[in-house]
């Protein structure tokens, strides 16, 4: 495996040590992309256009100190590289954001050391990253939640835990996409139901193709599977399947993460992630925030729709207890033809009025006693 090129700006006055650390790089054939600095001053202009994995240091500048850089070089790993004496100095850098610090000897024997400090550095710096992503996932997942269970509206509290969840994960898109089979064909389909986009990100809720979506037809029947065995899809540009890389790269997606949605023991849909600014791969701490925020999402979706559910049948029971009390009230009715006085003060026939007030139909015809009072030649002896 080759090593992975590491980024570097050395903040460096002293061309001597400037010189040094060039002859370092290349005599180890270190993996570094370097910059060099000469003040403060040149460093924060550079930190203003450009990233970096790392940044050394020494601690005293022409135009300032260790501690200058750290206001600069934010969420990037400083090491600090102090004179001999200065070791209490050094511990209070580190105390103030420093990731290590090295003693600078005249004869420049911690250069034999630096490798190894810049690899722990950059190694500690993004753990410490992971660990602060990770906090930020969690507490938002539990906002969005508990936004998505108390919102009247449920459209806008899903709208409002996507934005929750986008702005956390610091994505460019996040949305939700339900499962379906094609009407005729029973072709596994998926269309698109809610999205949040940052600002300037074109939204994509309005693209056509992403209603009634043939997981086959772009060749993406493996990321179905992989969702419906409850697990989550982490891939980016290069690695797209060849049938839909044009159709996600037309959206501008550089990466993505698909977590699926189980909503009574199948996979309902997914809620998805897109990074249109950069290959990224989302860590594992990540993909099992993102996977219980996706339970608690299918969870708060059947919760909303057996309301919906139970509103609707509460509704059809109203209906039909007003039809039903409609027949129970004072009903007034001839004493002698048996017609009925409706609300307009109209005499019906007792049968039209219980058709219109009711669900019941009549069919015709004569009893025993009536057809012997209307025709007594049949029982004649």
């Amino acid at each position: 495996m080759e090593p992975i090129n590491r980024r570097v700006l050395l903040i460096e006055d002293d061309q001597v040590d400037q010189l040094a650390f060039k002859r370092l790089a290349k005599s180890e054939n270190l993996p570094y992309d370097y910059t060099i600095a000469g003040s403060v001053a040149a460093a924060q202009e550079i930190l203003e256009r450009d990233k970096f994995d790392v940044v050394i240091t020494d601690y005293r500048l022409g135009d300032g100190d260790a501690f200058d850089v750290f206001e600069i070089a934010i969420d990037t790993p400083v090491v600090v590289v102090t004179g001999v004496g200065d070791e209490a100095i050094a511990v209070k850098a580190m105390k103030a954001g420093a990731m290590d610090y090295l003693i600078k000897d005249p004869e420049r024997h911690y250069l034999i050391t630096l490798p190894a400090t810049v690899d722990n550095a950059i190694k500690h710096k993004r753990l410490e990253l992971e660990l602060r992503q990770r906090d930020r996932l969690l507490h938002s997942v539990s906002t969005a939640v508990n936004r998505l269970l108390t919102t009247p509206d449920y459209s806008t509290g899903i709208q409002q835990a996507l934005a929750i969840i986008g702005q956390a994960a610091a994505v460019d898109r996040v949305y939700i996409f339900e499962n379906h089979l094609h009407p005729d064909t029973s072709e596994k389909m998926c269309s698109q139901r809610f999205e949040w986009a940052r600002e300037n990100v074109p939204a994509q809720i309005d693209n056509p193709t992403l209603q009634n979506f043939s997981w086959e037809a772009f060749g993406l029947t493996l990321w179905y599977k992989t969702l419906a065995e409850g697990k989550s899809v982490n891939s980016s540009s290069p690695l797209f399947p060849a049938g839909g890389r044009d159709m996600l790269e037309s959206q501008g997606i550089q990466s993505l993460l698909l977590v699926p949605i189980f909503m009574n023991g199948h996979c309902w849909g997914f809620i998805g992630f897109d990074d249109c600014h950069s290959t990224r791969v989302w860590s594992k701490p990540e993909e099992s925030i993102l996977l219980a925020m996706a339970a608690s999402i299918g969870g708060a979706l059947k919760h909303q729709w057996v309301d919906a559910e139970r509103e609707v049948a509460i509704i059809e029971l109203r209906e039909a207890l007003a039809k039903i009390k409609t027949l129970r009230g004072l009903i007034p009715i001839c004493a002698s033809c048996k017609k009925i006085r409706d609300d307009q003060g109209f005499w019906t026939q007792v049968e039209v009025y219980i058709r219109d007030h009711s669900e019941a139909e009549f069919s015709h015809g004569i009893c025993p006693e009536c057809v012997q009072k209307l025709y007594p030649d049949f029982f004649k002896d």
